[in-house]
This record gives structure tokens, C-alpha cells and sequence, in this order.
């Protein structure tokens, strides 16, 4: 009798999990769409795009110099454009807790234009796991010297 209930768990388990991971797939590839789409529609056409979570995503288009922003969690989803023209300077921030170990609580590129200050937000331990922290940093690091390359 335990011989079969182990192999339904395993034969179970194997048409699950690739199930799960077709799932998480063309949820993004939704959002790809209907992102690349709401840029379209504003004249805009990323060249260079990435997911870094299940619903955040940062492009570029290189030849308008302008970022693209968004996090499909958030309600309503909002797009955001940024004239890198117009930035003057981009910083990276962090903010570090520590409880048993160290952990990242807070990840977000700086951008500062003349009339406004824009934070787009990488990692926050309050909506994103904590053990992503690490990873998350490492994208907003490659993307802020992508962005200072056109400043």
C-alpha cells in the first residue's frame, strides 16, 4: 500500500510542477504584452527589457532615451515614464535590517530631474520576499549603469 500511495505522490508531483511553471510563464508573457503594448501607445518602443519579479518590469527605449517602469501588483497599474534627457543625476539607495541576519528592506534607484524626484522601487521586504534582496540588488546595479550610460 505505500508503494502506491508513493508513486501517486510522484506521478502527481511530476504533472504539477511543470503545470506551476507554465502558469508563471504566461502570466509574464501577459504582462510583456500588455506593457509593450501601453508603450506603444505612448510613442515609446523598449529595446531593452526585463522582468525582475512576477510583475515588475523596467525597459528602455535607447533611441527616445526614456525608461519605462511598472509593477503590474499595484492598482491601478501604474506606467512610468522617465526622460532620462532630463535627469540629472541617478543614485542607487538601500536600507539594511538586521534581525537574525541581514537582510535587505528597501532597494530603489534615485532619479533627480529640476522640477521632481522619482524612486523606482527594486526590493521592499513589506511586498517582496526578503531572500530576494540580494538578487534584486544586482538588477538595480546593472540597470543604473545602463541608465548613466545616457546621461
Amino acid at each position: 500500500m505505500n508503494t502506491f500511495l508513493i508513486i501517486g505522490i510522484v506521478v502527481t508531483i511530476s504533472f504539477v510542477i511543470p503545470l506551476i511553471f507554465v502558469m508563471r510563464k504566461s502570466g509574464s508573457k501577459k504582462h510583456q504584452k500588455v506593457f509593450i503594448h501601453e508603450m506603444n501607445s505612448k510613442g515609446i518602443n523598449p529595446d531593452e527589457l526585463e522582468f525582475f519579479s512576477k510583475t515588475k518590469v523596467i525597459a528602455i527605449d535607447t533611441a527616445k532615451k526614456v525608461l519605462c517602469f511598472t509593477d503590474f501588483d499595484k492598482t491601478p497599474v501604474d506606467f512610468q515614464l522617465i526622460d532620462l534627457n532630463k535627469v540629472k543625476t541617478i543614485s542607487l539607495s538601500t536600507s539594511r535590517m538586521e534581525v537574525q541576519t541581514s537582510y535587505y528592506s528597501l532597494i530603489q534607484l534615485l532619479f533627480k530631474t529640476d522640477n521632481e524626484n522619482v524612486k523606482l522601487i527594486f526590493f521592499d521586504d513589506n511586498q517582496d520576499d526578503m531572500f530576494n534582496g540580494h538578487i534584486r540588488l544586482e538588477v538595480a546595479k546593472r540597470w543604473e549603469d545602463k541608465i548613466k550610460k545616457f546621461l
